[in-house]
């Protein structure tokens, strides 16, 4: 059984004081609620306390507590008037009902946070269906034996059952959950957004209990029997759904059944209410605001279930994004590798003559893999925050110049327009280099697959328009495999690709908020555009 932590013997109290705690509070909060109630002594259809503490005590402390249950259920039946033997007898079915009650939620496994709806309807069944049907016979078994005409008097006796039933079921049905919360600890309840809740809902449970008190004053039973559920059914479904504390909720519900509970008998002139009306209004108000108790938990756990969801997302997000780093860092460096390692295979055998121009090869290819490294760095911090004023013209030239050898090699013959002026946007040079690095490689890698003797044609464009400017590359290869085609991360038409370069593309136009479309060039092949926004501003000052 999942409990609030407490330990017995440690603390403000021992065990022996939370006994003797235990049994005052029950006989002081029974003096109360039999002070409400004119028409009863023993026995009383109202929100009984003592029985919601009782049953607190007994599952956060121990079973124990149910000697102090005893007590304090003597000390009340004997302040009442009843006779010893008597209250003796409800002190020993007060008792006993605490013990079982001990006994069934530790065997039953319920978690007394209520962090389930298991746990909070199998609470609710043991109240309801076992625990105060226990004491309400056990109690009537002692009236039964009454020497008085009482004990012969079967419909009393039925009443009296309904009542002890309904009263001690009211209490530990809304009010247990808040007690099991507060006395685990004592200082969360004064914690500011728990004030701050307790600001927003009581002016909304006075305003009940007040219309249900002028209510009383001047209704009948007949309409009034009503009234109190068609006004707090909408209020408490709407605060529970409202609500995202569920013990603290529980003691909006029992404020409010205690309230009505205490102003149905209120008697003023010749307007009376009789104990059985009290009951079946009482009845009512306890399946509304146990429903809502239900509801008010529904969407705790819903809301709690979003939340690890969402945190679930991020985390995966953080790990794909950790796995992409080192998969693009891979794909990026594998090329300044290979030159690397065949550099300094050829620098074992090479003439000295030779040697020179092999290790400014390494030099380069070193040069090549950090840049590499801090481009895809750069990129998949995904910061647009952090873009700059810089010329595209520029730096697509500049990135063109670093594909130069790669072009030669490939024979490929590449046609620039649109260059010659500046063209300005803001905007991380770093990535936008490694965006025109692999769209270039991929066409270079189609071209590849051309005849020797068909020519291989690479065009990159610059063109611009008041708002934008357009960066298109295209080719006279194959093309994409489909019209409006759009790449799918990890999906590749290469047999040994990983279709990360493109996605990098992608994530790089993204955090300059610019469109990237794909589609088929003026040469037959395929063609990518990325349009990005175009800062006048910035034109003008490069200008002037």
């Amino acid at each position: 059984m999942n409990t609030p932590k407490a330990k017995n013997g440690k603390g403000v109290l021992s065990r022996p004081g939370r006994i003797v705690l235990l049994a005052l509070l029950y006989a002081t909060f029974g003096q109360l609620v039999f002070a409400l109630d004119s028409q009863t002594s023993i026995v009383t259809p109202l929100f009984f306390i003592p029985e919601a503490i009782a049953l607190a005590f007994v599952l956060l402390y121990g079973p124990t507590m149910a000697i102090g249950v005893f007590a304090g259920q003597l000390l009340l039946a004997l302040s009442a008037g009843a006779p010893a033997w008597q209250a003796i007898g409800f002190g020993l079915g007060n008792g006993l009902e605490a013990l079982l009650a001990s006994v069934l939620v530790q065997w039953l496994q319920i978690d007394l946070s209520f962090k389930k709806q298991r746990d909070l309807w199998l609470l609710m069944g043991l109240i309801f269906l076992v625990l105060q049907p226990f004491s309400a016979s056990a109690a009537i078994f002692v009236l039964a034996k009454s020497p008085s005409d009482i004990g012969s008097n079967g419909v009393f006796l039925k009443d009296q059952w309904l009542n002890w039933w309904l009263g001690n079921t009211m209490a530990q049905s809304q009010l247990t959950p808040f007690l099991l919360f507060f006395l685990a600890a004592p200082k969360r309840l004064f914690q500011r957004q728990n004030l701050i809740w307790a600001a927003r809902v009581m002016p909304l449970l006075i305003a009940i209990l007040l219309i249900n008190f002028y209510g009383n004053l001047n209704s009948k039973i007949t309409t009034l029997g009503f009234l109190p559920v068609l006004m707090i059914t909408p209020l408490t479904v709407v605060i529970a759904l409202r609500t995202n504390k569920f013990h603290l909720f529980c003691l909006y519900t029992s404020v409010l059944t205690f309230g009505i509970s205490a102003l149905l008998p209120f008697q003023g002139g010749t307007f009376e209410i009789n104990v059985d009306e009290v009951a079946r209004v009482e009845l009512r108000v306890l399946v509304v605001c146990l429903i809502s108790q239900a509801v008010n938990l529904a969407t705790i756990q819903l809301q709690t279930a979003r939340d690890l969801a969402t945190q679930r997302a991020t985390q995966l997000a953080q790990q794909l994004k950790i796995s992409l780093m080192a998969a693009s860092l891979t794909h990026e460096v594998k090329q300044p590798i290979t030159a690397i390692q065949l550099a300094s295979q050829q620098l074992l055998t090479a003439p000295d003559t030779d040697r020179t121009e092999l290790i400014q090869a390494l030099m380069h290819s070193a040069q090549e893999l950090g840049a590499s490294t801090a481009k895809v760095h750069n990129l998949l911090r995904s910061l647009p925050a952090g873009l700059e004023p810089l010329d595209l013209s520029r730096s697509v030239a500049f990135s063109l110049l670093q594909e130069k050898i790669k072009l030669h090699q490939a024979q490929v013959s590449l046609r620039m327009g649109g260059l010659e002026s500046p063209c300005w946007i803001k905007g991380d040079s770093s990535q936008i280099s490694l965006a025109i690095s692999n769209l270039v490689r991929n066409s270079i890698h189609e071209l590849s697959k051309l005849p020797d003797d068909q020519p291989r044609l690479l065009t990159v464009e610059l063109t611009t328009s008041p708002s934008t400017v357009k960066l298109s590359i295209g080719d006279n290869g194959a093309g994409f495999p489909a019209e409006n085609w759009n790449p799918t991360l990890f999906k590749t038409s290469k047999p040994d690709g990983s279709g990360l370069g493109l996605y990098l593309v992608q994530q790089m136009a993204n955090n300059h908020n610019a469109q990237l479309l794909f589609g088929r060039s003026d040469l037959g092949g395929a063609q990518v555009s990325i349009t990005f926004p175009r800062s006048v501003r910035l034109a003008e000052m490069g200008a002037s």
